[in-house]
């Protein structure tokens, strides 16, 4: 429905001094015994006061013939108050005279007015009430409540069946706030009323926001019927691992991800240790979607927008990759730790790795980097979480299922020490291919690629494609 706005007038309705008022105030004593001339269908015209309704509802409907969205609104006016007429009147007014009135009704060609047939009629020559309740677009609707007092003055979508028939019986009702245009998105938060309507259905993409921390947040609405996910400034590689869903392995490790593009080192600036690329590749997204929406279609539309967003093509392949298989030697015996408790005890360079560090010296056989009281995971996930300087992914085929200490070499991360510091301790370790699930990021769709026959590098930003020969 349009608004239209009002014409100004310089007009004095006779000698009354007319001073606004807002909702809360009387209406005054004088403007009760005002005569206004009532023009019904047809152009019949009779006389009536607001007087005449004291103790009801007042509902002045304020229209012009100009204003297609208040002729459009008036069967909406007249349906409003249908079976309230014991208690609520309404009265339809316009600012303009009898003559143009009259005029309209005979020559007009809106069905709207001919459906209403008898049951349209207005009160004319009303700019004494546009003063006295000022508003700048029509339709508008002034709401006089049994006590006298202008209740409400708003514009009529805000009104309902219900909201009147509160009114009118003296009941709590709630009107929400009207703002007018919206100068801003429909998701911003200034927006009224969006924490308790939020849109059911929405996702949106934006490039990092200044003044932001990283952060992440998700909840179910069961009220709302929606199921809500934030991401604010977290890295393209970190959105992607969440649009993945759970995979059953840690996607974005560097030995669990190929990196095809050109750009690839740049994609997760905390992991590689690239902070002056945070900005440029960092992202924020929000969604809002519905509650029974699976989890495969939420991660579906996640991993699109991300895609048309950023340009990097991602998914999980299979494919054959070189991986440690951790075993014992036949006949080898580890023994048990000596420590107490079911907390590992990781040292590096004899310093104790905790919220508290103190030194601890050289293990018994004389390293400075060692676990103590470790389980077999323990020491997978020191193999598997290395990130400067990664291995290929390790397997635990030991049948190990106690505590122990062991020695790690002194070159994290250097693979030959590893193999030859476990080998010391009673350990195999074989180098084999095997089929991985592995997260696969590219500049092109991932059908484009080779990816089976592609050699590849492993490197702290995941295996990458091997230009110069030598892949690990």
């Amino acid at each position: 429905m349009s608004a239209q706005t009002l014409p100004v007038s310089n007009e004095v309705e006779g000698r009354l001094d007319i001073s606004p008022i807002t909702a809360g105030e009387y209406i005054p004593d004088e403007i009760w015994e005002l005569s206004f001339e009532r023009i019904s269908y047809g152009g019949k015209s009779d006389f009536i006061k607001l007087s005449d309704y004291k103790g009801k509802t007042i509902v002045i409907d304020f229209w012009a013939t100009t204003c297609v969205g208040c002729i459009a609104n008036m069967p909406f006016m007249h349906d409003l108050i249908e079976g309230l007429q014991d208690d609520v009147v309404m009265l339809p007014i316009t600012f303009e005279g009898r003559d143009r009135i009259v005029k309209f009704l005979s020559v007009t060609r809106s069905q709207t007015i001919q459906d209403l047939g008898n049951r349209f009629f207005s009160l004319v020559d009303g700019k004494v009430m546009d003063r006295l309740i000022p508003h700048r677009f029509i339709p508008h609707v002034a709401i006089i409540n049994k006590q006298g007092i202008l209740e409400q003055s708003i514009p009529p979508q805000l009104l309902s069946k219900t909201i009147l028939s509160n009114i009118a019986k003296g009941e709590p009702y709630q009107i929400e706030r009207y703002i007018g245009q919206l100068d801003t998105t429909m998701l911003a938060d200034n927006v009224v009323g969006l924490a308790q309507n939020r849109p059911k259905l929405y996702s949106a993409v934006s490039s990092y926001i200044d003044g932001y921390e990283m952060s992440s947040k998700a909840y179910l609405d069961s009220a709302q019927g929606i199921q809500y996910q934030r991401h604010v400034n977290r890295s393209i590689l970190a959105l992607m691992e969440f649009a993945l869903g759970n995979q059953g392995f840690r996607a974005a490790a560097p030995n669990r991800l190929i990196m095809l593009s050109a750009d690839s080192v740049n994609l997760d600036f905390w992991q590689t240790g690239l902070p002056l690329n945070e900005k440029l590749f960092s992202v924020s997204y929000e969604h809002s979607l519905p509650l029974d929406w699976p989890k495969s279609r939420v991660n579906a539309r996640m991993h699109r927008d991300i895609t048309d967003f950023t340009g990097y093509h991602f998914g999980v392949v299979t494919r054959q990759m070189r991986c440690l298989s951790i075993r014992r030697q036949s006949g080898a015996v580890l023994e048990r730790s000596k420590e107490h408790g079911i907390r590992t005890l990781r040292v590096k360079e004899e310093e104790l790795m905790s919220k508290m560090p103190r030194h601890m010296g050289r293990s018994s056989s004389g390293a400075k980097n060692y676990l103590l009281n470790a389980k077999m995971s323990s020491l997978l996930y020191y193999i598997n979480e290395q990130t400067s300087t990664p291995m290929p992914l390790a397997f635990d085929e030991t049948g190990i299922d106690y505590r122990f200490d062991i020695d790690l070499p002194d070159r994290q991360g250097d693979l030959p020490s590893l193999i030859s510091a476990l080998e010391k301790q009673g350990f195999q370790v074989v180098i084999e291919e095997r089929p991985l699930k592995m997260m696969v990021v590219g500049d092109r769709p991932l059908d484009q690629y080779d990816l089976n026959g592609l050699e590849l590098r492993l490197t702290k930003y995941g295996y990458i494609a091997d230009t110069k020969g030598g892949a690990l």
